[in-house]
């Protein structure tokens, strides 16, 4: 997926954010990487909670109440030897009656780069991507969907800082079951994100 996305983004040249709809830069089975057409997060905003090395704070997060998966995930991402930092999060259920799998967890991440010259331009960003994205190839098999929106950060001075928004769906026939599999390819993501370099 690394190749197609970096080609499609040179395609694209010159860009100019946001795009009107969203762009899809790669796409196999159930995973597909974007550039969104809304803004990311404007940082920083309201109730933003900085958790880079400080894992205390993690269980005050509204979000995080009754989804130890969450938390986890939060304290592996925000670890201080990880390149990345969250800046967002919610999860909840819901139900599809039209699929076979009727109930599903949904997720969702922002995240960006820790420090500042990663950020710039998307290109690290979807190395991120693609790397995470690769974690769980076949995700489909156990009926999850991921999906990574690339965005721009508003509120930094130079408004090319890029950041990224991890959306994890999984279904399955009960709400266990969506819950089981939705932590399987969630923390199967987020030790992937934690474990990303820039070589």
């Amino acid at each position: 997926m690394l190749e197609a996305a970096l080609s499609k983004w040179v395609a694209l040249q010159p860009f100019s954010f946001p795009p009107q709809n969203d762009l899809i830069l790669a796409e196999q089975g159930a995973r597909r990487i974007i550039i969104d057409s809304e803004w990311g997060p404007a940082m920083p905003y309201d109730r933003y909670v900085p958790l880079k090395g400080r894992p205390a704070a993690i269980a005050a997060i509204p979000d995080v109440q009754g989804w130890p998966e969450l938390a986890e995930a939060l304290r592996v991402l925000n670890d201080p030897l990880t390149a990345v930092e969250t800046c967002g999060c919610a999860v909840g259920i819901g139900e599809d009656r039209k699929s076979d799998a009727p109930t599903f967890v949904e997720s969702y991440v922002d995240l960006f780069f820790s420090q500042s010259e990663l950020r710039l331009g998307p290109t690290n960003s979807i190395r991120l991507a693609a790397h995470a994205l690769g974690s769980v190839e076949g995700c489909e098999s156990w009926w999850a969907q991921v999906l990574i929106c690339l965005q721009k950060l508003k509120g930094i001075t130079t408004n090319d800082h890029w950041s990224l928004t991890v959306r994890v769906r999984n279904n399955g026939r009960s709400e266990a079951e969506a819950r089981e599999l939705w932590a399987k390819t969630f923390t199967t993501m987020s030790l992937a994100l934690a474990a990303f370099r820039i070589e």
